[in-house]
Parts: C-alpha cells; sequence; structure tokens
C-alpha cells in the first residue's frame, strides 16, 4: 500500500469538498445565496467531483500519470466483456424494479430519464473516477476486499455528511443512518465491480444509473428491515462474487 500516495489523495478530496460544499453552507446559513444560484450549484458539483479532481492531481503529482489524456483513459476505458456489463447493471435494475414493486410506484418519468442520467453521471456517478481509482486499489493492497469496502464506506458516509447542510440535495432527504446503510451496500458493490473487472468506468456507471433510478423511483426501501436485509444481499453478493473471482485467478 502506498500510503502517501492514500494520504495525500484523501487530504485534497476532503479539502476541495471542504472548500467548496463548506462556502455553500455558510452563505446559505447566512441567507446570501440560494442553492438554486448558478454559481453556488457550480461550487455543489466541484464539491461531489473532489474525488475525481484529487485522483488527477495526485496522480500527476506522483508520476504515475504523465497528463490529463492518460488520465483520461485510465478512467473512460470502455473495453471490458460484454458480460460484465450485465453483472454489474442487471444487480441495480432488478434492485429498483423490487423497489418498485414493494413501493407501488407505477409511472416512471421516462421522458426526464436522460436528463436524470446526465446530472447523476456528474453528480454522483464521476466521483468514482476518485475513490476506484486510487482508494481501493491502494486500501485492497493492505486490508484485503472485505476490510477495504468496510473502511471505504465509512469514509464515503463522512465525505457525503455536509450535504445534509444543504437544501435540495439527495442525500439530504434520506435518513442518516439509513444513508450509512447505503453506503456499506454500494461500497461492497461497486469495489466488487472494481475488482473482478478492473475497471472505473463500469463502477462510474453503475453508481451513475442506481442513482437515476433512486431519483426517478423517489423511494428508496425506507424501511429499517429493506435497508438492511438489501445490505446483507448485495454485501455477501459481492463478497462471494470476488472469492469466486480471486480462486479462479489462483488456478
Amino acid at each position: 500500500m502506498n500510503t502517501k500516495l492514500t494520504v495525500h489523495f484523501l487530504i485534497n478530496t476532503f479539502v476541495i469538498m471542504l472548500a467548496a460544499w463548506g462556502t455553500v453552507i455558510i452563505l446559505a446559513g447566512f441567507g446570501i445565496a440560494e442553492s438554486t444560484h448558478p454559481w453556488v450549484l457550480i461550487l455543489q458539483l466541484i464539491g461531489g467531483l473532489s474525488p475525481t479532481i484529487a485522483s488527477y492531481i495526485v496522480l500527476k503529482k506522483s508520476n504515475k500519470i504523465t497528463g490529463f489524456k492518460q488520465w483520461f483513459k485510465l478512467i473512460f476505458n470502455v473495453k471490458t466483456r460484454f458480460v460484465y456489463y450485465l453483472l454489474a447493471l442487471a444487480p441495480i435494475a432488478a434492485y429498483h424494479l423490487l423497489n418498485r414493486v414493494i413501493s407501488g410506484v407505477t409511472e416512471p418519468p421516462l421522458n426526464m430519464l436522460p436528463l436524470i442520467f446526465v446530472i447523476c453521471f456528474f453528480m454522483g456517478g464521476l466521483e468514482e473516477a476518485g475513490w476506484r481509482s486510487i482508494l481501493q486499489p491502494e486500501l485492497e493492497k493492505k486490508f484485503g476486499f472485505i476490510i477495504t469496502a468496510l473502511i471505504f464506506s465509512i469514509i464515503w458516509f463522512v465525505w457525503h455528511l455536509p450535504l445534509y447542510f444543504i437544501s435540495e440535495i439527495s442525500e439530504g432527504r434520506i435518513d442518516m443512518w439509513f444513508f450509512l446503510f447505503v453506503c456499506i451496500m454500494t461500497s461492497f458493490f461497486y469495489g466488487a465491480i472494481r475488482r473482478i473487472t478492473g475497471s472505473i468506468f463500469l463502477a462510474i456507471l453503475a453508481h451513475t444509473l442506481s442513482n437515476t433510478l433512486a431519483v426517478a423511483d423517489g423511494v428508496f426501501l425506507n424501511t429499517w428491515i429493506g435497508i438492511i436485509g438489501s445490505t446483507i444481499v448485495f454485501s455477501l453478493g459481492s463478497i462471494i462474487a470476488v472469492r469466486i473471482y480471486d480462486r479462479k485467478c489462483k488456478k
């Protein structure tokens, strides 16, 4: 594990996030600006992209990449097996379909899905470019998949906390402790995608699709049984998938 690289990434990520989201929180608290103002939305976007921005800064500074072009190829390498796309996206689609059935949502806003998808790509999915390019692979070198996913979920949860102080942000409408379980569930699932496929882009795509469907549904199994059950199923499924993959690699 490259401790220096990992620490520098986390410091850069949280400094950028706090500078952007902290400014929004302070100004909104004093009634100076509303969350719908264009420049406030830009600050919200910068905060959301803090892991992505930190990834480029740290990798470039440590000579892991030569420039933006190489970084872009690392993050957006779409060439992978088609079955991996299915394995990454099908569980998300099935989960949200079940969510719809249980919650009684029957009319998805299909005309709005493309716009929602684009927004969720920049305000959610793209953050995986940072988390999965540095934090996950470095932590796994020392702690392995399971412990890494648990550490990752805590870091992710803490990173999201400022959003509870910004109005009109989706995480702010989800119970804080519910969201902790969401972080655990998705840390295992997105982590398994990255570990098995080696693709950062697939983790970005999975995160974007999950956020898109969650926003479109307007519901997220908001019961303790639902969220705990979902966390157990996705976490155990991810652990089993990774162990099967690791055994195949050893052979």
